[in-house]
């Protein structure tokens, strides 16, 4: 739902060159925006206008309603009625940059969603945020399944988070100047992002793993399910059965090297 833009380390702007990272996600029920300013026939002394008019996006619910056309949209996999209002409108302090936002009302309720890009049209906007619920699934799995932010990495040389410290204070990597230790932040750094991408590559395989027909009737017969599945095994049960197996092939070689090296380590 989003791509990237620029180059790592350096600033996002307009008049910057290469690709975007565009957002969609959800607005507060107070949100206010602004039209573009209207150009004035005569022109006047001063700074020129940077906005227009106020807009009270929560009150076009109430005030215009009948500006919301209707449409079918994909919602959680079926096909829902929505009724929406486009808008795009000029968003921020002293920046103002314009933001489509997308008023929605489905089934009773009303949200205001926004896009940082203007190319898509509102259904397609709807579409995208209606997803995060699959991202937010895939989350879960990967903490539950591979342990993919279990991560436990901490260097001596970064000064622990303080929660309740000032806006004024300095921040805690600002204080470090020695190339060492700045050096010891980097690796910590990069060893969490390499067991994130590990455990998502043992994450990738439990999901290919699982689609396989071929492990569906094996899978099936090992344990009890409440609920069984009508299509495909879960990754958990693809992670309990690797599991097994691997459990059950080093009780059967007890003599090779990996069973070997796995003792000699939990004797220690």
């Amino acid at each position: 739902m989003g791509r990237e833009h620029g180059q790592y380390g350096k600033p996002f702007n307009a008049g910057t060159k290469g690709k975007r990272l565009e957002l969609v996600t959800k607005a507060k029920r107070n949100c206010i925006a602004y039209e573009e300013p209207v150009a004035e026939p005569i022109k006047k002394r001063g700074r020129p206008k940077k906005k227009g008019d106020t807009v009270y996006l929560w009150k076009q619910f109430t005030e215009d309603p009948d500006s919301f056309p209707e449409a079918f949209v994909s919602i959680y996999g079926r096909n829902q009625s929505v009724r929406y209002k486009c808008m795009d409108l000029l968003w921020g302090q002293k920046l103002y940059q314009k933001l489509r936002f997308v008023l929605v009302e489905y089934d009773g309720q009303r949200s205001i969603l926004v896009s940082t890009d203007l190319t898509p049209t509102a259904v397609q906007i709807i579409e995208l945020y209606s997803r995060r619920f699959c991202i937010e699934n895939c989350f879960r799995e990967m903490k539950q399944q591979t342990g993919a932010f279990c991560y436990h990495f901490w260097t001596k040389t970064l000064e622990k988070l303080n929660h309740f410290k000032k806006k004024e204070a300095p921040d805690a990597l600002q204080k470090v100047t020695d190339l060492k230790a700045q050096r010891k932040i980097i690796e910590k750094v990069q060893s969490i992002e390499v067991f994130v991408q590990i455990s998502c590559i043992a994450f990738g395989i439990l999901q290919l793993l699982a689609v396989q027909e071929a492990t569906e009737g094996d899978l099936s017969t090992l344990f009890y399910t409440r609920t069984k599945s009508k299509s495909r095994v879960s990754e958990a049960r693809v992670r309990w059965y690797m599991g097994w197996q691997i459990n059950h092939l080093l009780l059967q070689h007890p003599d090779s090297f990996i069973t070997k090296f796995i003792r000699e380590r939990q004797m220690k």
